[in-house]
């Protein structure tokens, strides 16, 4: 028993030096070659990609800006879709292997999300890399604001010449954990906010909602969208509310639509008695769509929270493994002191604070939107679009 207790500890060890010897030789000397042979190509300023780390969709953190571009038959714009959650490896790296090519010759990059692949790269000087960072505000510490054994190895950032945030109050987190200079981290607003601020987007929104769930129209929605635990590659499910407690309480005045986090493949299990007050429509409509029908929130670390306080409408944090989660992921800020709606740890607490729901406090969410949203009012993209192409857009 001890022996193969030992060997599959052996195995453990072997794969990580293996895997670190593949990103060496990956992010060390292959995609720098790669680059650098792409550089030889005719540079075209007017050339732009978009580049999509997850699934073979535009997602919503490039809609805008991508209706803007295609406006302009000047500019050659290109979407990449990495699909890192798809197929093998080997697809996988073809497929980076080809962004670095084509972004060797390209004037404008645009990204969402953290990727490693030009953490290496000697980038030209007259390429512009602009993050249109996908979340709002400053929640949970990420990159070089983790503590030291979860660092990154090879930065995701660094190579970034912009980096759009949704407030001047945050620029200090996104220093710390991008290891950007702050004068690169811009409070443009968020791209994808413009659309809470468009009357035709609420409208779909509401009508949407009505295919999925029936409901007496006088009911409330209240949204469920809690995240995930442990590790992105690796997301569990966190406790669920029980439904059915949830259903004896509220049914009467509220339904609730479940949201769950893209990163967690497995189902919410909806009790038969409670088909017609819980709906999941995880796979049927987007969290923006969501968060404009919903009359209240729970959630519990979502960075949802930043986007939701544009409506000042309440929301709550079921919070109960609060100690566990802050020592395993750490938050920017205090989080008890934070957030702005109440923290509830038991099911009890949950359904009380529901039902007084208008005993709830909206100034503490109107002061946390003055200070985490001030820059996304409706036009942000325009602003992100004079950034990067200059005040001649």
């Amino acid at each position: 028993m001890k022996g193969g207790k030992e060997k599959e500890i052996k195995d453990c060890h072997k794969t990580v030096k293996l895997k670190e010897i593949r990103n060496y030789i990956l992010l060390k000397c292959w995609y720098p070659a790669i680059y650098r042979f792409g550089k030889k190509r005719v540079f075209d300023k007017k050339r732009i990609i978009i580049i999509e780390n997850f699934g073979k969709k535009l997602s919503v953190n490039f809609q805008p800006l991508f209706e803007k571009l295609k406006k302009r038959p000047d500019l050659k714009v290109k979407i990449i879709y990495l699909e890192k959650e798809r197929g093998t490896k080997i697809g996988y790296l073809w497929r980076c292997t080809k962004l670095v090519w084509d972004s060797a010759s390209a004037g404008y990059i645009f990204l969402s999300d953290a990727l490693n692949v030009f953490s290496c790269v000697s980038i030209r000087s007259d390429s512009v890399y602009t993050q249109l960072w996908h979340g709002c505000g400053a929640f949970k510490k990420f990159g070089n604001a983790l503590s030291k054994g979860k660092k990154e190895t090879y930065s995701n950032y660094n190579y970034n010449t912009w980096m759009t945030v949704s407030s001047p109050e945050v620029r200090w987190a996104y220093k710390e954990a991008c290891g950007l200079p702050e004068e690169a981290i811009i409070a443009t607003g968020i791209s994808r906010t413009d659309r809470f601020f468009d009357r035709e987007f609420h409208k779909r929104a509401k009508k949407k909602i009505r295919k999925y769930i029936l409901f007496n129209t006088n009911r409330k929605i209240i949204l469920y969208a809690p995240t995930f635990r442990g590790d992105a590659l690796d997301a569990q499910m966190p406790r669920i509310l029980s439904l059915i407690r949830l259903k004896a309480a509220l049914e009467k005045q509220y339904v609730i639509v479940f949201k769950q986090h893209p990163h967690i493949k497995e189902h919410i299990k909806i009790p038969k008695e409670c088909a017609d007050f819980v709906f999941d429509v995880s796979e049927k409509m987007e969290i923006d769509e969501l968060m404009c029908v919903a009359d209240l929130c729970i959630t519990d670390y979502s960075s949802l929270i930043f986007e939701y306080s544009i409506f000042e409408r309440p929301i709550l944090f079921y919070a109960y493994d609060l100690k566990e989660y802050c020592k395993e992921q750490g938050f920017f800020y205090e989080f008890e002191s934070f957030v702005p709606g109440y923290i509830c740890k038991t099911e009890e607490d949950i359904i009380y604070q529901i039902e007084h729901t208008k005993d709830y406090d909206l100034k503490k969410m109107r002061e946390f939107r003055k200070k985490f949203m001030s820059s996304c009012d409706g036009h942000a993209t325009e602003r992100i679009l004079k950034l990067v192409f200059g005040e001649s857009w």
